[in-house]
């Protein structure tokens, strides 16, 4: 077996997109209940691993044809299946039994751990918005729905889903929380985009960035970059009963500033800058659950 190439696929830097905002939904749950249930904690956090893996390793399979002549580092997959390291037929067939796995983790949660009646929807809705995102028939990312189906899964649903099964009721405000890394991931996979627009626009993926062109996506990127930065910050008066906690807050706000910076002087022009901003923005977003994560942590213990 070609473990590297099945590392390479399986894309373990971008599990983090899923499994932080998992976090923050589980310490928003520790705020309010003052305890979790650390069994169901431990096996819905592998069922979280185990979908992610099938989502990221499925895109690889169903991008082939796009990611064929994609010449960019940032969105053209990991060429594992382009450099025949795996077969796609083998690909498939392990996605499907992650995919099986799954539901019989969620059987176990729903059912044997009580965790509540939308454990198994929550699993099913959020599986199927990452195989929409490029598999058929819907294919969203191909058409202009990607990018929001994309930072509405990786941010609302992990969030909501840690939160629900451990208090096994609906509230609103793990979707409040969800709210900064929303705009955080949307902004981040508009920016990965830019690089690779000319090619997507040859191979018919209607991205955001396809349609609306580097300058147009550039604008909508910084846009939703000073989205999110007034989203954080005006987090700290809206939860002001984990005060002074919040104030940590600044910190991933003041982690856009560069790329904030960047986009003011139109840095996705250049492939250097893009760069830049692509590795602070990866930083400044995954710095947006972990704070939530530790604020929501601190305010529950002191």
């Amino acid at each position: 077996m070609n473990f590297k190439a099945w590392i390479r696929i399986s894309k373990p830097f971008k599990h983090q997109t899923m499994i932080y905002p998992f976090l923050v939904g589980t310490a928003i749950a520790y705020h309010v209940l003052g305890t979790i249930d650390p069994l169901i904690f431990v096996v819905s956090f592998f069922a979280v691993i185990v979908m992610v893996e099938a989502a990221y390793i499925s895109n690889d399979y169903f991008d082939y044809d796009t990611d064929l002549g994609n010449p960019s580092k940032f969105t053209g997959g990991s060429k594992v299946l382009i450099e025949g390291e795996l077969q796609k037929e083998v690909v498939l067939k392990v996605t499907a039994g992650l995919i099986a796995f799954a539901f019989l983790l969620g059987l176990i949660i729903q059912f044997g751990l009580k965790a509540g009646p939308l454990s198994i929807p929550i699993g099913a809705f959020g599986m199927f918005l990452a195989y929409s995102y490029s598999g058929k028939p819907l294919r969203l990312s191909y058409h202009g729905l990607g990018e929001i189906t994309l930072a509405f899964n990786n941010a609302w649903t992990p969030i909501f889903a840690g939160y629900y099964l451990q208090v096994h009721e609906v509230d609103l405000l793990p979707t409040i929380v969800a709210i900064p890394y929303i705009l955080g991931v949307f902004s981040q996979k508009l920016l990965r985009e830019i690089p690779d627009l000319e090619y997507d626009m040859k191979a018919g993926r209607r991205n955001l960035a396809v349609i609306l062109g580097k300058e147009r996506a550039g604008r909508l990127y910084l846009a939703s970059l000073i989205l999110t930065i007034i989203s954080l910050l005006l987090m700290i008066p809206y939860l002001q009963n984990l005060y002074p906690f919040t104030l940590l807050l600044i910190i991933p706000a003041s982690m856009l500033l560069p790329n904030l910076w960047y986009g003011i002087r139109r840095g996705w022009k250049g492939l250097k800058d893009l760069e830049r901003m692509n590795d602070l923005g990866f930083k400044a977003m995954f710095a947006i659950p972990l704070v939530f994560t530790l604020t929501f942590i601190l305010a529950g213990v002191i």
